[in-house]
């Protein structure tokens, strides 16, 4: 009896929730739904990252307070390694490397990365898919969403979000092939009124580390356009930086379908100093090309087809 009880109440909260409304529509309600809950709440997760055969687990606190996004992403496996932000000012702390490397990134984006953010037309470029509901992950019911590429200059995913609080429990990145190259799965997420300061503080970083910090050149102007643009993608942001052991200004030009990003960095390098060539890690990869004098590498969690299309439209601007 308590079982059938259970399982009545599951199907209840089903037929309550955003999720019934079926098809592409309530797929891309409960998307919207999680943007705005990873992006405007405040919460504390652990969670585990597996990619390469590799598996790394991580605490997030993020807290929003008074309109300010503060943030702190820890490494669990490998202790030091963290990740801090107090509004668009992020420091890297990297001990292994004995590093630590500050910069300016304006914008509210949440540190779990690789998640829809809303506010674009997704479905021009994926198809939204409502998989149905789990009746308990966690503990709580959460929807299954798949989210498509219609084309090769993105990669797809997999969500499963919890009905309650529409935050995130698991994700997974495919491939062109539909390969899981990247997954993240949470051991816990839950919601909290306040988080008091000290907890978003970095845990022993910074003694002993060279510091490093990544200055923008307000008001410099990129002389870089990119022509030929994968389909979908959209210019968001342009920045000129200066960044330690480069001489010249680096430009980094962000590019977005309103889930897939990549960033083109661009500075100037003689023939035979320009690095060249591709890598790729998990769903994160890099191509760099020599452009007219200049290095040009694009990164990003896309198709390498992405990341060559970007590089290879790389143009000095005309004047």
């Amino acid at each position: 009896m308590m079982r059938l009880l259970a399982l009545l109440s599951s199907v209840l909260l089903w037929v309550g929730s955003p999720a019934a409304l079926g098809g592409t529509e309530g797929a891309v309600h409960l998307l919207e739904r999680m943007s705005l809950a990873v992006n405007t709440s405040s919460y504390i997760g652990e969670f585990t990252l597996e990619r390469d055969g590799r598996l790394e687990r991580l605490r997030i606190i993020h807290r929003v307070r008074d309109g300010e996004v503060s943030e702190k992403l820890v490494s669990i496996t490998e202790p030091g390694r963290q990740l801090t932000r107090i509004g668009d000012e992020v420091t890297v702390y990297l001990p292994d490397a004995g590093l630590a490397v500050a910069e300016h990134r304006p914008g509210r984006a949440s540190l779990l990365g690789m998640l829809p953010r809303g506010g674009r037309d997704l479905t021009r470029w994926y198809d939204i898919v409502l998989e149905g509901l789990l009746p308990e992950l966690n503990g709580r019911p959460a929807a299954v969403i798949s989210v498509r590429p219609r084309d090769g200059y993105r990669f797809g995913q997999r969500l499963w979000i919890d009905e309650q609080t529409a935050l995130p429990v698991r994700m997974e990145v495919l491939d062109e092939g539909g390969a899981v190259i990247e997954r993240m799965r949470f051991s816990h997420l839950e919601l909290h009124r306040r988080i008091p300061d000290d907890r978003l503080q970095p845990q022993g970083a910074g003694s002993g580390l060279k510091w490093m910090r990544h200055r923008d050149r307000p008001g410099a102007t990129s002389g870089w356009t990119i022509d030929g643009a994968p389909p979908g993608f959209e210019l968001m942001a342009v920045h000129t930086k200066d960044l330690r052991d480069i001489p010249s200004p680096v430009t980094q030009m962000v590019w977005s379908d309103g889930l897939a990003t990549a960033s083109v960095f661009i500075h100037s390098a003689p023939s035979g100093v320009a690095a060249t060539g591709a890598g790729r890690a998990g769903a994160a990869s890099t191509f760099t090309a020599q452009v007219a004098g200049h290095q040009v590498t694009a990164v990003g969690e896309v198709p390498m087809a992405t990341l060559r299309k970007l590089v290879s439209g790389a143009r000095r601007s005309r004047r």
